[in-house]
Parts: structure tokens; sequence; C-alpha cells
């Protein structure tokens, strides 16, 4: 892993083979003025990287439900111009590793700062920057419950905006496992007890989508996670202007996949 930052790394959150300190786009710039490497793609991609992620996080083939399932039936359906934002969690590290950008900033992310529930607000605002230059595409925030009930005023912000004509339709994925997935996981991992990570009961966020005034449905995980995000795009780009998917996860559903 290469890594390009302003500043060193010694944050811990994750490790580099080689690290490059200067500006990002100086650093790049210089890079390309040393040649680009023939297995660079018209999009950026390394196409052979590209190609391994792919198969590393792809589900296997008679896989029928499940958290990575869903994921990447989403994926594929995504518009081929959508933005898509996702906040902290278990989900983020499958969304940041399953190479599915076509465009340049297509995935809008906290990255080292991993924080909770800024995927609704990153896909607001760039909703309402879209709008402003007269652009109309579909931004899809990817939320881990937890996250989500951390911003759940955000959803009257959102619904204020698309209804006033200010911001580009919006998408809220909720993937609601009951549970803090990623601390739980480290807890396990340290040999620490469950502690504050389960929580009682699940939140029903199709009722609070539909509360806000949103078209709302729930789903299970499985390959018609795609076809929910078609019909959740559609509805948005109508009169309600927004909608939220709702997508039900087992507990330890990322168990073998992170």
């Amino acid at each position: 892993a290469i890594e390009i930052a302003t500043v060193v790394n010694d944050h811990d959150m994750h490790a580099a083979d080689h690290a490059l300190t200067s500006g990002v786009v100086a650093g790049l710039a210089a890079l390309d003025a040393a040649g680009r490497d023939p297995a660079i793609g018209e999009e950026g991609w390394h196409l052979p990287t590209r190609t391994a992620l792919a198969e590393a996080f792809a589900p296997a083939p008679d896989t029928a439900a499940g958290v990575d399932v869903a994921i990447a039936a989403l994926l594929a359906a995504l518009p081929d111009d959508a933005v898509a934002t996702v906040d902290s969690g278990a989900h983020r590290i499958l969304l940041s590793q399953i190479p599915f950008a076509r465009l340049p900033r297509q995935l809008m992310q906290s990255s080292g700062l991993c924080t909770m529930g800024c995927a609704l607000p990153l896909a607001l605002g760039h909703a309402i920057g879209d709008r402003a230059a007269g652009r109309d595409r579909v931004a899809v925030a990817f939320m881990g419950d937890g996250c989500a009930e951390m911003v759940l005023g955000e959803l009257a912000t959102l619904r204020d905006a698309v209804a006033e004509g200010r911001a580009a339709p919006v998408v809220v994925v909720v993937f609601v496992d009951a549970s803090l997935a990623l601390i739980e996981m480290k807890q396990r991992r340290d040999q620490r007890p469950n502690a504050g990570v389960d929580y009682a009961a699940a939140t029903d966020f199709a009722a609070l989508g539909r509360l806000f005034g949103g078209h709302s449905e729930t789903i299970d995980a499985t390959i018609d996670a795609g076809p929910a995000l078609l019909r959740a795009i559609e509805v948005a780009r109508g009169p309600a202007g927004f909608a939220l998917l709702a997508i039900t996860l087992p507990r330890r559903a990322y168990d073998g996949l992170i």
C-alpha cells in the first residue's frame, strides 16, 4: 500500500508500505510526470488491483443472502453517475474496499476520522451543491443503524431541502443489525466482555422515514437489495424527493467478511 498525505502517518488507523508526505495534488502530479503505469485504466484505477479487490470481496457464487450479497447488489444497481457516501462502521470497510467507482469523487467518506453519522449530511450537502449547479444526480447515503440513530434529526433537514427544491434526490440506506458491529467484533477479538454494543431492539427505520415524509421500505439482506434500491431511486426522483431503505441483518453478519 502506498499513501500520499500532507502529514506523517502516525495515527495508527491504517498502515502503508510506502508513504509520501506532500500535498496530495502535487504528489500525484509528480508521480504522473514520472510516467503512467500502462496497467492504469482511463478511470484512474490500477486494473490488476481493481480486479483483485473485486474478487476478494465478491460473495461466494452459491450465497443467497448476507450483507456481502446485499452490498454487491446495491453497488451493481447504483447509477453510473450516482454519488455514494458512507459513515463509520463495519459496512464502511466493505463499501470502501469494493471497487465500484466509475468517476472521481464518486465515494465520499470520513476515512481516518471514522465519523459516525456523516453519510447523511455528506449526501445532503452534495445534493444541495448538485442542484445549485443544475445537475440532478442521485446521492445514496449508506449508514449503519448506530450511525443513523445519531443523526435522525437530519432527516428533517433532508425533507425540507428536497421539498423546497434545493436538493437533488437522496436515498438513505440503513444496515440494521441492532448492534455496533465493528466495536462488538473488536471486543471479541480482544477477548473482552460484550459491553454496550448490542441494542435491546432494532429501530424501525422505515417507519421513521415515513414519519419524516419519505418513501420507506424494509427488506432482508439478499440480492433483492438491488431492485429495492432502484425502486427507492425512482421514488426519490419524484415528488417525495428522498427515500429510505432499511436492510435487516442478523447480528455478527460481518464475521468472516472484514
